[in-house]
């Protein structure tokens, strides 16, 4: 009498068959930011703001600030310096301040530097700011214009013609005769008068 046969084990792949233990995921590390995230980090306070309690260097920084500051309005001329519209306090301690001699000028400028902290220091420094960027605006703007008054002096009908392009308002004719006037020697009169007078309309057209 033949047993039955025994129960082969199912193969790999085939129904039944028991499926490979999945491996136990590991847990992503965190790294420590993302573990302890740090607050939004607040601005620093402004150099001029009184109110905020400040180290030794952080104080010795808003010092230096005022001094600079005051330093900058006596360098202003009149015109610029009624226009930024300061009391009369300080206003007259910076105009006398010009005249002074060394010892007795360091003594007024601590002195103004001290004025300053009762007036907004922040927006008369963002003033003398915006004032020095548009210094150096113009000045790069008067050297260009003297590069073009050089190149038409130096490059003949090609470069006035380039000239003439850039500037659409330009009197040709006008200009070709002060070229002509200014030449090559610039030590006669009428020749040092044309060639002032072409930057002039150079500056004008530009202004334009």
């Amino acid at each position: 009498m033949s047993l039955p046969p025994e129960d082969e084990p199912p193969t790999q792949g085939e129904p039944g068959a028991d499926a490979p233990a999945a491996e136990p995921k590991t847990p992503k590390r965190l790294s420590p930011s993302e573990m302890f995230p740090q607050e939004e980090q607040e601005a620093p306070p402004d150099v001029f703001d009184l109110d905020v309690r400040r180290s030794h260097r952080a104080h010795k920084e808003q010092v230096d600030a005022f001094a600079r500051l005051a330093k900058d309005l006596v360098a202003l001329d009149g015109p610029t310096l009624t226009a930024l519209g300061l009391e009369a306090e300080p206003r007259q301690a910076i105009e006398s301040c010009r005249s002074m001699r060394k010892g007795a000028r360091v003594r007024e400028l601590r002195r103004i530097a001290t004025m300053l902290r009762h007036v907004d220091a922040r927006a008369l420094r963002d003033r003398l700011d915006d004032l020095a960027r548009g210094d150096r605006a113009e000045v790069q703007r008067e050297k260009e214009r003297e590069q073009w008054r050089e190149r038409l002096l130096e490059g003949g009908d090609a470069v006035l013609s380039e000239f003439v392009t850039a500037y659409p308002d330009a009197d040709r004719q006008q200009l070709r005769q002060l070229i002509r006037a200014a030449g090559k020697d610039r030590t006669k009169g009428k020749a040092v008068a044309a060639y002032r007078k072409l930057l002039r309309e150079i500056r004008a057209l530009d202004g334009a």
